[in-house]
């Protein structure tokens, strides 16, 4: 058998090679995924998005408004952990020095409040998940006329419209300091280009700028978080009831649902896939054999083999040819899984973010590991048994 078992190593290796690159595409496509659920959830957990439930005062089911005190009642709701209001001013940069294109001005750079679990992603710097301290900026990557990341760690003046009287305004500047550079490459609810800074900057800013007038701060939006994705269903009956209009966080999250299960679909098609290529080189294997043995059948015959013990040493080999093949793929799968996922996190693909050096899950790779063989087996078993059931006269007359 160990004879056979090389020469059919040896005859059918471009089956085989075909059949070890079909399970280690597998099982690396299934580490990505693995990989992708993985910060899926860690993003879920660590940003507790899927705990935020939004309010709006504009939404045709709202009728009651968004303002400070209607924020503290919301707080006051058991099980809300966190409000936040949110709300934008309109920024610029002061000094033309700090453009990217000194004859290009930027245009506005929305300041705007961190929400907790909704912050952007930092590609240079620090920002904190409850935003910047006061006197702190976060500034977007790209602008018209280029990026902002030169402005990091520096002081930069920005501006904005101070009402001084009915119907004036003058310009006032503020200065920060630019602590970190945010992604804006996919605008979201934040706009092309906004900045983030501290709340309280913002509410004074806001009041200075006299957008409200002598009336309360009103905001369009705020987050209400809770402490768990299971009381966000409960607080959002309850703020309905209250007149507020809510929609749950939990769809917004990411993407990720519908990628990953395509991913997850391509899984699922890489194993049929697998399951064929089994069957198929199983199926091939044994008609080789089935001509290249039959001399081999018969003379086992003659000295007493019988059909049920030539047919198990036949499946026998074809089992250590199958799991040696799977064997080879899985070791290869799982390399390629660690450095597919390693190559994927550092590239930082908005669509795709994964967790790095991740292996295929481990039910799926023993799942695989056992697969090959029996379905070799399967593929085989008619070729098996019917050159079993060769006569050994017939087999040995030309020998």
């Amino acid at each position: 058998m160990r004879q056979n078992v090389a020469i059919s190593l040896r005859r059918q290796r471009a089956l085989l090679g075909l059949l070890v690159a079909i399970v280690a595409a597998l099982l690396a496509c299934n580490g990505v995924v693995g990989a992708g659920v993985s910060r899926y959830a860690s993003t879920a957990q660590q940003r507790s998005a899927l705990n935020l439930i939004e309010l709006s005062s504009v939404a045709s089911s709202a009728r009651r408004e968004l303002s400070d005190d209607t924020l503290r009642e919301v707080a006051s709701v058991p099980g809300v952990t966190g409000v936040y209001p949110w709300f934008q001013v309109d920024l610029s940069l002061s000094d033309s020095a700090d453009w990217p294109d000194p004859g290009l001005n930027p245009g506005a750079i929305w300041g705007t409040p961190v929400i907790p679990g909704l912050e952007p992603r930092a590609l240079q710097g620090s920002l904190p998940a409850d935003g910047p301290a006061a006197g702190q900026i976060a500034l977007p990557h790209s602008v018209p006329g280029g990026t902002l990341d030169h402005l990091l760690g520096r002081d930069v003046t920005l501006e904005y419209t101070r009402v001084v009287g009915p119907g004036e305004g003058a310009p006032s500047r503020v200065t920060f300091r630019v602590v970190a550079i945010v992604d804006n490459g996919t605008p979201g609810d934040d706009g092309p280009s906004p900045s983030y800074v501290a709340l309280e900057s913002l509410r004074s800013m806001l009041s200075s700028a006299g957008s409200q007038g002598n009336q309360p701060a009103t905001y369009r939006t705020a987050y209400a978080r809770v402490q768990g994705p299971d009381d966000v269903a409960r607080v959002q009956t309850e703020l309905a009831s209250r007149g507020f209009a809510v929609s749950s966080l939990a769809t917004r999250m990411s993407s990720l649902g519908g990628l990953f299960g395509i991913l997850r679909l391509a899984t699922w098609v890489f194993a049929a896939l697998l399951a064929l290529v089994c069957l198929a080189v199983g199926s091939a294997i044994g008609s080789a054999w089935v001509t290249q043995r039959t001399r081999e059948v018969g003379l086992l015959k003659a000295i007493g083999w019988g059909p049920r013990r030539i047919t198990g040493s036949l499946l026998l080999e074809l089992g250590v040819v199958g799991l040696i093949a799977s064997v080879i793929g899985s070791l290869l799968g799982t390399v390629l899984s660690l450095v597919l996922t390693a190559w994927v996190a550092h590239a930082q693909i908005d669509l795709l973010p994964v967790e790095a050096w991740q292996t295929p899950g481990l039910p799926l790779t023993l799942a695989a590991v056992a697969m090959v063989p029996v379905c070799i087996w399967i593929g085989s078993a008619r070729s098996a048994i019917r050159v079993a059931r060769v006569d050994a006269d017939d087999a040995l007359r030309d020998l």
